[in-house]
């Protein structure tokens, strides 16, 4: 038993336990002890830094089999439900609503690689975070929200997906952490942006998620005038278009929260 040999007290506990009991019973004590051991890694990994991971999940969020979530995870993750109001997207899309789930280090193992169920047109990511939570502007100063009465503020998700273009990605993540992402939070009313990265797309057959994503918040009275204002410092080059960006496969969707 190579793996046992470094372990010369625990090869010898379990020659006991096999001695002592059965075969079954020996077997069922192994399967427990792997799992342990299992969860027990898991969490090392977490504590170790692997990141908490977010699920995109285009479509019914009540639908857990669609989500590709176990029901007990469900009732323990709560999703922010996202429901579509301004489509500036290129390209084929995916369904309108969305829901985002923040799954902890622990709980990946949850997520089930298995068939959509018949008829389901639910897509559904699988992110990590890129870099931190980026701030609109230093600790203590509020970023100017756009006119309006404070009464009339909403709060709106602006959710981003791309690719970069072939071969550029390390020239495109350049361009988006160090100019792109600064550039789009100082347009007046936009507070945080959030960079993903795709680690596994668990409905491949339904949709083609693209690579990266970025969910940036902002509050607006005004959504139309802020879209506006975004278009024309993008016309302008005020925010400078990235040049290894891939339009064509690109999604831009502003999103109200549900409630």
């Amino acid at each position: 038993m190579a793996i046992s040999a470094p372990f010369p007290i625990l090869h010898s506990m379990v020659r006991k336990l096999k001695a002592k009991y059965g075969a079954i019973e020996y077997l069922t004590l192994s399967v427990f002890v792997v799992l342990t051991l299992a969860g027990q890694a898991r969490a090392t990994a977490c504590r170790a830094g692997w990141p908490d991971l977010t699920v995109l999940a285009f479509g019914q969020a009540a639908d857990p089999a669609a989500a590709k979530l176990s029901p007990a995870i469900l009732s323990r993750v709560k999703p922010t439900v996202l429901e579509l109001e301004v489509d500036n997207s290129h390209g084929a899309t995916p369904p309108p609503q969305l829901s985002l789930y923040t799954l902890p280090c622990r709980r990946v193992a949850s997520l089930t690689a298995g068939p959509r169920p018949k008829g389901s047109s639910t897509v559904v990511g699988l992110y990590r975070k890129i870099g931190p939570l980026v701030q609109a502007m230093a600790p203590g100063v509020p970023a100017k929200a756009p006119e309006g009465p404070a009464a009339r503020m909403r709060t709106f998700d602006l959710i981003v997906l791309s690719n970069a273009k072939a071969g550029r990605d390390a020239e495109f993540n350049r361009w988006y952490d160090t100019e792109h992402l600064p550039d789009v939070l100082k347009i007046p009313g936009f507070e945080t942006g959030q960079r993903f990265e795709l680690v596994s797309n668990l409905t491949p057959s339904a949709f083609r998620l693209p690579r990266y994503a970025v969910r940036f918040i902002l509050r607006s009275a005004d959504l139309q005038a802020t879209i506006t204002e975004v278009k024309r410092r993008l016309a302008t080059g005020v925010t400078r278009p990235g040049p290894d960006f891939d339009m064509a496969t690109s999604i831009s969707r502003y999103y109200r929260r549900k409630k």
